[in-house]
Order: structure tokens, then sequence, then C-alpha cells
């Protein structure tokens, strides 16, 4: 395999995008800035040297946060997360803490076909095993995968579904996806009546400036989980209806028509089942100031669709026109980008994988993670990818290399579905507040996450921002004196803001006051499963195809076994 510079660029470098905001008039003062930039480089440069007597040293060897190879190789998916054929369910959302938190409303037939689509992708892969196709290559994702879901009895359960109670099968469905999605499966009951009155009391006499004030009351309907970002005439009439209304009965046409078909009310209640995920992030290499406290940057706020990548043949070397895009520079990993904004010329900016190849002879890497060796070869790894939740992009958004592989398998099949799907990107002061349990009590979205390092240009991880331990990282993360810690070793944020959306800006939101934060354990480290393509070339178009269909695979599905080399 011809090794390519790790340092390459195909994604947005910012550049292109800061000039066309300057403008005609805006380039006459580009020296004046220039001049000023020179100044804070200097004083960036002495902060940066004080800076240093915190943020040098080594991290904690801390379990394995990371995934350890020896060189790139392409990889498929191989963990729980449910499959939606459909885009329309599916919410994506970006807050400060740097995370990005997905949010999947599942119908029942996405529920009642879950066993199948696990046992659909472990039996295509023993297939291509089997016949030669794919070699598995460094690490055993795959056996424990397969194990997992022997111990488990996925297998047994598919099978029954012609046999079993369908109310039954579902409920077994469901808990077998509790057990391989731990602190992931929500089941969200509400009462419609209580959620009319609730809003009433909140809002009676409420006159609306605007269409943000408008969209606020809508989406307070069914507070943290409605994301409209437009008043249609429906919503117009019934938000009227409402305020005006003397009693919950005359709040019911606004319920009804907010939530719509993601969230049907029936029987005087709202019964949906959920999958929320919850993934650190890596955003822009910068900072701002909030409150006083430096905290991580993301300029490129509001709300982003999915679009396909249709520019740039010539300088990536890639297929294009498809939402599932696949780099051929090795440093993505072979594995999805999903675009979100065309940045001029052939930049995108896109969530993708870590990004970054950090070698394991780097100093701040404690001994303990210098010798692994590779499960199926014995090899020495000389090098991982761990995400940086926190400044490191360029205007991508970066997040675990088998979580990326993750996203893309909780979106549809056929890819083309999922263009257009609205991410929703908070002003980086604001955070993501949800109600993840549906009990009324909303919490701060966070994660178990505590890795941040810096790089030198683009792709070299020179330093860690920050030791990688609990204590440490949030008041690098959050700020100091924006929350506090319980004696039970929870967190509290005494006083928050959430981020709202009007079209597609991102603007402030609703305060809240005593918060908890919500901090589910990492489930990232483990699931790809590293492979060779025999057939052919696995960077060839062919070997693309392969890559990219094999991604497809699961329940709704056909897959096309030509680009499979099964026919």
């Amino acid at each position: 395999m011809a090794v390519r510079m790790v340092s390459q660029m195909l994604f947005y470098s910012g550049k292109p995008e800061r000039k066309r905001r300057l403008g005609r008039h805006g380039v006459k003062s580009l020296a004046l800035l220039r001049q000023a930039a020179v100044t804070l480089a200097l004083v960036t440069a002495l902060l940066g040297l004080a800076a240093q007597a915190w943020a040098d040293g080594v991290w904690q060897p801390i379990g394995k946060p990371g995934i350890w190879f020896v060189w790139y190789a392409p990889s498929f998916y191989t963990g729980y997360a449910p499959r939606t054929q459909r885009a329309d369910n599916v919410h994506v959302h970006l807050g400060r803490g740097n995370q990005v938190r997905i949010t999947v409303v599942m119908d029942d037939e996405l529920i009642d076909n879950y066993p199948q689509d696990l046992i659909t992708r472990e039996d295509m892969i023993a297939e291509l095993v089997q016949k030669d196709i794919i070699q598995l290559y460094m690490n055993k994702s795959w056996e424990r995968f397969q194990k997992k879901l022997a111990d488990n009895g996925a297998r047994e359960l598919a099978s029954s579904k012609q046999s079993m109670d369908p109310a039954e099968y579902r409920r077994k469905s469901l808990e077998l996806m509790s057990t391989l999605n731990p602190d992931q499966v929500w089941h969200i009951e509400l009462n419609a009546a209580g959620l009319c009155s609730g809003w009433l009391e909140r809002h009676k006499g409420a006159q609306p400036a605007d269409m943000g004030d408008k969209l606020a009351l809508v989406n307070d309907i069914i507070p943290t989980r409605l994301w409209h970002t437009e008043m249609t005439p429906e919503l117009e009439q019934a938000l009227s209806s409402a305020l005006s209304a003397q009693n919950a009965d005359g709040v019911m046409p606004l319920l009804t028509a907010a939530a719509g078909k993601l969230y049907p009310v029936q029987d005087g209640r709202i019964d949906v089942w959920e999958y929320t995920t919850i993934y650190p992030a890596g955003t822009h290499d910068s900072y701002t100031t909030v409150d006083g406290n430096r905290i991580p940057n993301y300029p490129v706020t509001g709300v982003w669709p999915l679009v396909p990548r249709d520019y740039g043949k010539n300088q990536s070397k890639s297929q294009l026109g498809m939402v599932d895009y696949l780099s051929k520079n090795p440093g993505y990993g072979f594995i999805t980008m999903l675009p979100y904004q065309h940045a001029g010329s052939y930049y995108y900016n896109a969530f993708h994988n870590d990004g970054v190849r950090v070698p394991v002879g780097k100093s701040f890497i404690p001994p303990e993670w210098k010798n692994v060796k590779t499960e199926r070869e014995g090899k020495q790894a000389g090098q991982f990818w761990v995400c940086s939740r926190g400044p490191v992009s360029h205007g991508c958004t970066r997040l675990p290399s088998d979580l990326m592989g993750e996203f893309r398998n909780i979106l549809p099949s056929v890819a083309s579905k999922a263009e257009g799907l609205p991410t929703f990107r908070n002003n980086p002061a604001y955070f993501d507040v949800y109600d993840i349990d549906g009990d009324g009590t909303p919490e701060v979205m966070g994660i178990k996450y505590y890795m941040a390092y810096r790089c030198a240009g683009d792709r070299d991880p020179v330093e860690i921002r920050v030791e990688n331990t609990r204590e440490a990282y949030y008041p690098w993360l959050y700020g100091k004196g924006v929350f506090e810690w319980n004696q039970d070793g929870s967190i509290s944020f005494p006083k928050v803001r959430d981020g709202h959306f009007v079209g597609r800006k991102a603007v402030a939101g609703k305060t809240y006051e005593n918060l908890k934060l919500f901090e589910p354990d990492y489930h990232g480290g483990d699931k790809l499963q590293f492979y060779l393509l025999k057939p052919d070339n696995f960077e060839s178009a062919a070997g693309f195809e392969f890559n990219r269909e094999l991604r497809n695979v699961g329940w709704g599905y056909n897959p096309d076994r030509k680009k499979l080399f099964l026919q």
C-alpha cells in the first residue's frame, strides 16, 4: 500500500471562506487587520509560554480510549446501534461541551427489525470471510461482536419473529437493544393533557414579538424535543388558538400540530422509544470567551443540512455526488464523511473521523500505551486514533473513528435519503439541554470523555491541552465557576442557557437553573474491525464501492452483491 502524506488537506482550511466574507470593502482593511494580528500573535505567544506550565505533560493511562493500529486500512462497523431507514426521525445536535448528540425516535418497524438487522450484518461479513473476499486484519472486534450476539440470543430472537406474539417480540427486541446499548435506549411516556396544561401555565397571555418568539412557544409544547425552525400556516393558527385558550383542551390542537408524526398523540398520551447516543467532538482550532471563560469555539453554527460532495473531482481523486463520501486520503481512515458545508472550490466541512494519527512515540503518551500489540498478528501498533474533544479542526466536526462509522450505520442504507438531514449546531456559549428520559426534568448533555490535544500545523499532535481526568478537564472545557461539584460526585450547573434555531440561524434560547450534567459512559474504542480486500486494491474505485456498499447492509436493504464481489 502506497504511503500518503497524512498532513494532506482535503477539507476546508477556513481561508477561502474568510476572504469571501471580507468582500470588496473588507480587503481595504486587511493591512490593519494584519498589523493587529501581529500584535495578537505576540500576546498569544507569551500566553502560550505561561500556558505550557499546565498544558505540557503526559496523559494518565486510564483505560484505552483510542483505536491502536499498525497502518491505515479500511474497516466495517461492529457496534449495535439501530439503523433507521428514514431520516426524518433523526436529530443531530452539537452543544457547548463539545459533544454531538444523535437522537432517533424509533417507530415500530425499526424496533421489530432490530434483531434481524444485527443478524443480516453478521451473515454478510461471515460470507465475505468464508468466500475469501476480505481478510480480517489487526484487531478482533468482529469476534467480540459475534460473541455478544450469541450470548444475548440475537439469532434465536430474529428467527422467532413469525411465531412469537408481535407485542412480546417487540418487547424482547427492545430488551436486546437496551442490553447491547446501555444508557442509550429510553422509553418516553408523556401525558398529553399534562403537556397542554403545563404549556398554558407557562405561556398564558404571552405576546410573541417575532418568529423567534413564536417558534420558542411552539417547540415548548414538548420541552426540549421539538425543533421547528419555520412557522407554517398550520402552526400559526394552532399557536394563535392556544394563546387565547382557557383550558388544556384549547391547547391540544397546538400539541398535535407541533408533535406531528414524530411524537404522535394517541389515546391522550405520547408513547415512543428513543435511541440517544452522545459522541465527543473535535471542533474549530480556536477558543472563544464567554463570561470571562475561554472555551472551545465552533464558528460554523446554525442549521446545516447534510449535502453530497459535488465538487473537487480532480483535487480529491475520489468519487463524488454522494452524502456518504469516502476520501482517498488515508488520514481519514477510509471511513464515511458526512459533509454539511461547501466552503468554496473543493473544500467541504463535514463530520468525519479523528483525522489525526497519534504515533505512540509522542512524549505525552504514557508508557502503558506505547507497547500495544495487534490482537490478530501480534505486531507492534505504532499509532492510534483518539478523538480530541476540543479545538483541533478547521471547520469540520471530528468524531472517534469507530463512532463515525456508527453515525453512518444509524442513517438510512440508501444515503441519498439522508441528504438534507438538518444538523443543529449551537452557538458555543449555549448548552444542549435535553430531557433524556422524559421525566420532565431536563439535563445538560455531556459524556465521560476527557481527551484533548494540540496539533502543530494540520495533523501533527504535539502536546496535551489538559490532563485527561474529570477534575482537570471540566474546568478547562466549561470554564471555572460555571458548574459545581456535588457530594455524590455528580455535577450541577447553577445557570445555563440552551440554543434555539430560527430559520437556519442559531440564537439564544431558554435559561435554566440548577440542572444536572448527564454524562453517560464513553462507548467507543471497539466498534470497528479492520480488514484487507482480496479481489482488488481497497484504494481502487471498486474497493471504494465495496467499502460504501458494505456500510449499507442491514434490514430493509437489498445489497448489490456485484459491488461486494459476491457475483
